[in-house]
């Protein structure tokens, strides 16, 4: 966090359980490839901008708050990633189907 940034944060509670459904989350896609399947650890708190935009219970949004960020595909946030080999890859990050990491096709 740095004077300027958006300081976008999010409050995490490790230990806190629930169960995944699309019908509780605030987006327009109406599935979720993890429905029904229960975690431990959930987002308790998000600030955005310096205001609280969710805080466990309910959505405090406003339409056109956000902005676009120009990013390149896949920019510095990946670039580690294709160091990793694709299976502990899917391992470490739990996805449900196997991906390979340019240069790693050969799953």
């Amino acid at each position: 966090i740095v004077e300027g940034a958006d300081a976008d944060i999010i409050l995490l509670d490790p230990r806190k359980e629930h169960t995944i459904s699309a019908s509780s989350h605030h987006s327009r896609m109406d599935t979720n490839i993890y429905e029904g399947v229960t975690i431990k650890g959930r987002v308790v708190t998000t600030i955005s901008q310096g205001k609280v935009v969710w805080d466990g219970e309910q959505l405090f949004t406003e339409e056109g708050a956000g902005r676009f960020i120009p990013m390149k595909p896949f920019g510095y946030l990946f670039d580690k990633l294709a160091d990793v080999e694709p299976l502990e890859k899917g391992a470490a990050t739990g996805a449900p189907v196997k991906r390979a990491a340019p240069g790693h096709e050969e799953l």
